[in-house]
């Protein structure tokens, strides 16, 4: 038997939508294809009410999108914990999240979703929609840039944390 990889959805501080109880209601918060191809990809989604829960559940990888609730400070330790100990976070946020709050997780670790700037997503990453915004991303300072727009601005960027790691995209 081969253990399986736990990708557990933080669902407490985030502004989407899954399928948890058929299909999502605002199509502009579902992540709802992103969700099921965490399947294909041979991992197994799974959920949580709260942070501190989820975290307790030991995942391999926490998801966190779209953050627009205040962490509590003790939510931010546990995290930083987390990390410590070999945890692996993908955090996504996106330019119209006007009440974010990536950087309470971001900033303590060296990085920062800069909500002043404006980028665009790579061609091959981009949305063939021609809707205003639908391709904008949010530039991450710090880490290790895996990812840049035409602007030549870091979209995608990562950090090691002792054992663990975070990655940051400013395009959910």
């Amino acid at each position: 038997v081969t253990p399986y990889t736990k990708v557990v959805f933080e669902q407490e501080h985030g502004d989407y939508e899954l399928p948890l109880k058929g299909f999502t209601k605002a199509h502009d918060k579902s992540y709802e294809v992103f969700y099921l191809w965490v399947l294909r990809t041979e991992r197994y989604p799974f959920t949580g009410k709260r942070l501190a829960e989820d975290l307790s559940g030991e995942p391999d990888v926490l998801v966190i999108i779209n953050p627009n609730k205040k962490f509590q400070s003790e939510e931010l330790a546990r995290v930083k914990d987390y990390l410590r100990k070999g945890g692996k976070i993908l955090l996504m946020d996106r330019s119209g999240n006007k009440r974010s709050t990536a950087n309470q997780i971001l900033t303590p670790l060296g990085m920062k979703m800069n909500q002043e700037q404006k980028a665009t997503l790579p061609a091959p990453y981009g949305s063939t929609y021609r809707q205003p915004g639908r391709n904008d991303a949010l530039p991450v300072e710090g880490g290790t840039p895996l990812l840049y727009s035409p602007e030549g601005l870091p979209v995608l960027s990562f950090a090691t944390v002792e054992e663990g790691m975070i990655a940051a995209a400013g395009f959910s």
